[in-house]
């Protein structure tokens, strides 16, 4: 599954993404374990943009940011395992990082 946040990012911004899985999820199951967070861009070479570690917040992935090239567009990939045995879900976002006026 992929999505895209609406509002680009300011570079001098630090916020929380929310990746939310609620769609992806059976009645009862959970999120559960410890959400990976893989980050990639075209544009940035080295797109070291957390601020710490992905946490589980009720049905979604809580996903601190930072910093960001202007210009850039980062991809997000969250994979976390369910309460369901062998079950695992990945979600890509599309995060803009654009200069603020």
């Amino acid at each position: 599954m992929s999505i895209y946040w609406k509002h680009p990012k300011d570079p001098d911004e630090e916020i929380v993404l929310t990746v939310d899985f609620s769609q992806e999820l059976e009645t009862g199951e959970t999120l559960s374990g410890t959400p990976t967070v893989t980050i990639t861009s075209n544009e940035d070479a080295t797109p070291a943009i957390t601020n710490g570690s992905a946490s589980i917040s009720g049905d979604g992935v809580l996903v601190p940011v930072m910093d960001g090239l202007n210009g850039a567009t980062y991809f997000i990939k969250v994979v976390c395992e369910t309460s369901t045995t062998g079950k695992v879900l990945s979600i890509t976002g599309g995060l803009r990082v654009r200069k603020g006026s």
